[in-house]
């Protein structure tokens, strides 16, 4: 992630800032709620007339209501389930999906990472599950919908670890940003379920209960667990960005790309594949 990708992100926790979309109902045929490109109708109405560009600033002069391709737009909340630690030996084996196989099945709001960071986020998320930030208005990216036939995705996501995010504050900053900004949306999986087979020690790994909460106050020293430990990793993150220019109110739509045929029975019914034309990589 870029030190001005990193920067847009610390900007949809800042509480001060009005959201870069808006929730509404989706256009796509039994879509539910969507996630619309432009700040929400109670954002004042000065900033909403601005051209929003990739850094996620509106440029105080124009009333182009565009936001531009590359732009940071919303965070994707939830429970982050890591991969195997980089420690991990060969003989070791992910257990979390087999322990979890019937409800990673129907659940649609599970958003697989990229290589870089990997494991998943599950956005699923229920008043129990204690997830700070959650009332972020930027913290939306989970009601994006899959496009419908004859539309394009316009988003794609990018994932990180927010330790790299929150080290880019000064110590100053973190102390003035405290009151007035969000915490991060995500938190890592902590309901001491197993994680992994420990090959070199014979045993299995399991998630902690009790991880340390890592908010928009603290650059915490959490690391990769040593190899046989459950010790405490660092959340991860994601955010969705425009992956062209945006005109205000247009609905945002990310390619799922579902695994299949045959699909999860909860995409059954509405799911079809973007045609390998249309699949922009990033």
């Amino acid at each position: 992630m870029r030190p001005s990708q990193r920067t847009a992100v610390l900007r949809l926790l800042r509480a001060s800032r009005p959201p870069l979309v808006s929730v509404g109902k989706s256009t796509a045929e039994g879509g539910g709620q969507g996630v619309f490109a432009g700040p929400p109708k109670w954002a004042d109405a000065a900033r909403r007339d601005t051209a929003i560009n990739a850094e996620g600033n509106g440029d105080g002069r124009t009333t182009m209501r565009t936001i531009s391709a590359g732009t940071v737009l919303a965070l994707y909340p939830g429970i982050w389930t890591p991969p195997l630690p980089v420690t991990s030996g060969e003989g070791d084996v992910f257990l979390s999906n087999d322990f979890n196989k019937e409800y990673l099945e129907e659940n649609a709001y599970i958003l697989n990472l990229g290589p870089a960071v990997g494991g998943y986020i599950d956005g699923n998320l229920t008043d129990g599950d204690d997830v700070p930030g959650i009332d972020n208005p930027s913290a939306v990216g989970h009601l994006v919908n899959h496009p419908p036939p004859g539309v394009q995705a316009n988003v794609f996501v990018i994932s990180f670890l927010w330790k790299e995010v929150l080290q880019d504050r000064s110590r100053e900053q973190m102390h003035r940003d405290e009151e007035s900004s969000f915490p991060i949306p995500n938190k890592m999986r902590s309901d001491g379920s197993p994680w992994y087979y420990d090959a070199t020690a014979g045993n299995i790994v399991r998630f902690p209960l009790h991880p340390r909460a890592c908010t928009h106050g603290t650059t915490d020293r959490h690391s990769t667990p040593r190899k046989g430990t459950s010790g405490v990793v660092t959340p991860a993150g994601a955010v969705l960005c425009a992956s062209r220019d945006l005109k205000r109110d247009e609905e945002l739509f990310l390619n799922y790309n579902l695994k299949g045929p045959p699909f999860p029975k909860w995409a059954l019914s509405w799911y079809v594949p973007v045609p390998r034309s249309e699949v922009v990589r990033y």
